[in-house]
């Protein structure tokens, strides 16, 4: 195609000299010639330029840390934390029934005691069982066998006759309750980012630090009234209200199952009803191709509890440290708290609801 070319005219100044002198300009050109010299010169831009250009023109969000909602997390919380608030509770609720324990088995206090240190060793040991649980197959299953071997422990601590009864119930019941503690902190890893947990750890530690306090006063009152029976009836019902709840609507949060929580679970115990009712109406494509995205592709199967995970953290010195000086303290408090009982009734003849009222 011809280009008509039209002549510029010279410009001068007032001097006469020539500024400029004729230029070839083409009049007119078609769609396809500027398409032409707008990709040129976009190939001629440079690579920041490029990656530039293309961000302003798509911007991609970044990746949400967890797809649960607000009131979905607040339920999490309420629930990570009632669950927290068991193992302190069980621990210390019958301390003041103490001295009428040893009267019903015929026995010294200092017997009696012997079931407070059984307690507090196997709430040292089971989070390191539990926690290890919880990080391999999930936290569902994790808080369900716990809570079930709470229930039974607590029915039969009810129920039973004898002093080896008392003594192996009471180790049972601390295993069952003392992992919920550490499973607490792992849920709310799952749900929360690093900027934001602190707004959801103060709510599960602070069901920890309550139950003490309280947990005697209920007990003395229980102890008072109903007889010290009344303390393991109780925490069997609360438990087995409490895990009723949870296997009905506590949705599985660990991301080694299910990812930022859009993923549904593959195993049956994983599964609450609602995600078992999601699962259903979603195909197994779908499914293994959000696995794929986000860096599921193995499905985590039953893994037995291995607590040298856990142990072996004590081989770092300022963690070891950090445990003993803790361990003083909580052996001192123990200390204080189990003589409180038999020591105050003996000497000031407080009964079991006004040593409760002691312990706050």
């Amino acid at each position: 195609m011809e280009k008509t070319l039209t002549e510029a005219p010279f410009n001068t100044d007032k001097a006469g000299h020539t500024k400029q002198g004729t230029l070839d300009i083409p009049t007119s050109a078609t769609p396809k010639e500027e398409l032409v010299v707008e990709s040129k010169n976009s190939n001629n831009a440079s690579p920041k330029e490029a990656e530039a250009q293309k961000g302003d023109d798509q911007t991609t969000p970044a990746p949400l840390h967890s797809v649960f909602t607000h009131r979905q997390r607040i339920f999490i919380m309420v629930m990570t934390t009632l669950a927290a608030f068991f193992s302190p509770l069980s621990g210390q609720i019958y301390f003041p029934a103490i001295p009428d324990l040893a009267a019903s088995y015929h026995t010294t206090t200092g017997r009696i005691n012997l079931t407070i240190t059984t307690y507090m060793i196997l709430q040292g040991l089971a989070p390191t069982v539990m926690g290890s649980f919880g990080d391999g197959t999930g936290r569902r299953p994790a808080y369900i066998v716990a809570f079930a071997l709470y229930f039974a422990a607590n029915v039969g601590l009810a129920t039973q006759r004898s002093y080896g009864a008392l003594l192996a119930l009471r180790c049972l019941q601390s295993a069952g309750s003392s992992g919920t503690v550490a499973l607490a902190y792992g849920v709310v890893a799952d749900v929360s980012t690093s900027a934001e947990r602190g707004k959801y750890l103060g709510p599960v530690a602070a069901g920890a630090m309550v139950a003490p306090a309280i947990g005697p006063t209920i007990g003395g009152l229980l102890a008072k009234f109903l007889g010290w029976r009344a303390i393991f009836w109780f925490l069997a019902i609360i438990s087995g209200v409490y895990l009723l709840v949870y296997a009905l609507f506590m949705p599985e949060t660990s991301r080694k199952v299910v990812g930022d929580g859009s993923i549904s679970p593959d195993r049956w115990y994983n599964m609450s009803p609602l995600q078992w009712w999601n699962a259903r109406k979603r195909s197994k494509i779908e499914t293994e191709a959000e696995r794929d995205a986000q860096g599921l592709r193995e499905r985590p199967k039953f893994q037995f509890p291995n607590p040298w995970h856990s142990i072996r953290v004590l081989g770092e010195k300022d963690i070891l440290a950090i445990i003993l000086f803790i361990a003083v303290g909580m052996v001192a408090m123990i200390c204080l708290l189990a003589s409180m009982s038999p020591i105050f009734q003996e000497i000031y003849g407080f009964s079991a609801l006004q040593v409760g009222f002691c312990y706050m």
